[in-house]
């Protein structure tokens, strides 16, 4: 009986293709993931106004994401709204969403000044819900809207207060988010509390990937739990599609998180028939349905997620890669392509960052990631690979601008075209880590090995060799006469006594700047090339007390307009900039040649 519900379900979303508008415009789409609900400050009452336009005047404002993205220079033409984050949290209408209505705890400090607003909302009706509210919002501001849910979530979850054993009083930060769904069906969980035996067949409690209060997929009631709640979505609200994301946390089922293996075709097919009923459920209301899933087809399939078999049954209208960073995004492209399916490059903020008190968030200032010439340099990559548009993430739950998943709508970028002339910095990685969901993850990538991180640098002897990809055709803006600068830096501790000597494709550097850990090195014309550029660094020397060298980050700038402020700076070592890769422009007076052979800055935007 349910297979053959199934295969009525799957024929209905195979019929044709929703009502909306596959191939609309979306250059950017913002990812709005809100907590607000459940982290309300007591000292104001729930307001619908509020979930999208934000309020002041406490120690934890709500910033009103929504209503700033769209006083950005670049404004979304989606926004995917994910109301609460963990599961059987998800449901956004009101009174079915099933958080605990326990208040928290004034002994946590994270949660102290907040409260619980769902009471309220419960009270005040649907219409005055979350959803409603930023569904009302995107119609008036004639914007897209998806609203998103998890498949599991780590937001909540990462603590031991969940403890079955002593169950709450007192709320705190983890037990406060400890759903009943979950209280109820603690069999139904990955694994269980460190002071409570293992689950039956398993040796240990904890997973080796995720957490013990993640869902286990293989349960019949977690996958109807789940599709239920989309359903719920779908039909009761005026949106334009659901969006499911599989990438923010892809744990899906016990034996891969455990280790023990890969998912079995069996459970891919569980995921897919999942996902069927919620397509038919989103195709007879006219809705899209959009996935989010890594950016290795292969690592999917092993966690779990067929998605090559969700395309070929039309469950999916569109697909969105990313949040790993497991591979270059041609490999995305080309699945994508060969799907038949418009592919959307998810660009979360990049996690690598210098140390500091707060637990490493602060981005490093010798070489800022969270700046425009980063976000135009992945852009880039990106576009150049066939994406359809770019997708950025809030991530934050308050007004903290320093909250490491960020992504401040200044830093949205327009279509490829008008960045082209733009100044961009290209890095080994963007990202300091991406989520493991499947055993020995090494298989799956080819950008994993070449993560630097600043707060923990890498001791570095002998030969070291990094490559960085970057996306500015070389060869065809000399044709345009028009010739970047390019710049090398690097973020080494060199200890007295050892000495370092870096090149670029073959090609011998010279040092410009010296200042506070960082070296700066002019790139002479021509070296840098399209794609993959091998750094080697040559470490000779010895230091008495045992010191060696230490990367913490290396990078390429390009630089079409102006020049590195760090070079206008007074440093250690004085900086020779006549040295640097511009040179001169194509011989005549083409674009860029001014006289006496220097570079005029390039014109913005566009092809000329």
């Amino acid at each position: 009986m349910k297979r053959t519900i199934f295969c009525l379900a799957a024929a209905a979303a195979t019929v044709a293709l929703s009502a909306g508008d596959v191939n609309r415009k979306r250059d950017v789409i913002f990812y709005h993931f809100d907590n607000g609900p459940v982290m309300w400050p007591k000292s104001l009452p729930y307001t619908a106004e509020a979930v999208v336009n934000g309020f002041g005047g406490n120690s934890r404002s709500w910033d009103g994401l929504s209503a700033k993205a769209l006083k950005a220079e670049i404004q979304p033409d989606t926004f995917v709204y994910f109301p609460l984050g963990n599961f059987a949290n998800l449901s956004a209408m009101i009174p079915s969403n099933e958080p605990q209505m326990q208040q928290p705890d004034s002994k946590s400090s994270w949660l102290r000044g907040m409260k619980n607003a769902l009471p309220e909302i419960k009270k005040a009706g649907r219409a005055q819900d979350p959803v409603t509210a930023m569904c009302s919002w995107a119609r008036k501001n004639k914007k897209e809207i998806f609203v998103g849910l998890c498949v599991n979530e780590l937001q909540f979850l990462y603590s031991n207060d969940c403890n079955p054993l002593k169950p709450p009083p007192p709320y705190l930060w983890g037990n406060y988010m400890f759903n009943t769904f979950k209280s109820k069906h603690l069999s139904w969980l990955m694994g269980s509390h460190p002071d409570t035996p293992p689950l039956k067949g398993l040796t240990r409690n904890e997973p080796m990937f995720g957490s013990w209060l993640n869902e286990d997929y293989n349960q019949m009631e977690v996958r109807a739990k789940f599709t239920a709640i989309a359903k719920e979505i779908i039909e009761g609200y005026d949106i334009d599609g659901i969006f499911i994301d599989f990438c923010r946390s892809p744990y899906l089922f016990r034996n891969v998180v455990h280790g023990s293996g890969v998912a079995s075709s069996a459970q891919c097919q569980l995921i897919t028939e999942m996902l069927g009923l919620i397509s038919a459920a989103a195709k007879a209301k006219g809705c899209l349905v959009a996935v989010c899933v890594p950016d290795s087809s292969q690592a999917c399939k092993d966690a779990g997620m067929d998605v090559e078999a969700w395309c070929a049954q039309k469950f999916v209208d569109l697909l969105f890669f990313g949040g790993t960073e497991l591979n270059r995004w041609s490999e995305s492209a080309e699945f994508a392509k060969k799907c038949g399916i418009p592919f959307y490059a998810t660009i979360n903020n990049s996690r690598i960052y210098s140390y500091n008190d707060e637990g490493g968030r602060e981005d490093d200032q010798r070489m800022p990631r969270q700046c425009q010439e980063v976000y135009r340099a992945r852009v880039t990559e990106a576009r150049l690979a066939g994406a359809k548009g770019i997708m950025y993430s809030s991530g934050r739950d308050e007004a903290w601008n320093g909250w490491w998943c960020y992504t401040d709508p200044k830093l949205f970028q327009p279509p490829q075209e008008k960045i082209r002339l733009e100044n961009k910095r290209y890095f080994v990685n963007y990202r300091r880590r991406f989520p493991a969901f499947v055993k020995d993850m090494k298989k799956y990538t080819t950008i994993q090995g070449q993560s630097l991180v600043t707060s923990s640098p890498k001791e570095i002897k002998g030969t070291a060799r990094y490559d960085i990809f970057v996306w500015d055709d070389m060869h065809t803006l000399k044709k345009e006469r028009i010739v970047p600068k390019c710049y090398l830096t690097t973020i080494i501790e060199i200890p007295s006594g050892w000495n370092i000597d870096v090149n670029v494709n073959g090609k011998p550097l010279k040092v410009i700047k010296k200042r506070a850990g960082s070296q700066i090195y002019a790139i002479p014309s021509g070296v840098v090339v399209f794609g993959k550029n091998e750094v080697v660094l040559s470490v000779k020397g010895s230091n008495r007390r045992g010191l060696v060298p230490r990367i913490g980050n290396i990078g390429i700038d390009v630089i079409f307009n102006g020049d590195l402020d760090v070079l206008k700076k007074a440093g250690n070592v004085a900086g020779v900039l006549s040295t640097a890769g511009g040179g001169t422009a194509a011989a005549g007076k083409g674009a860029g040649a001014t006289k006496g052979g220097a570079v005029a800055p390039a014109k913005k935007g566009g092809t000329k």
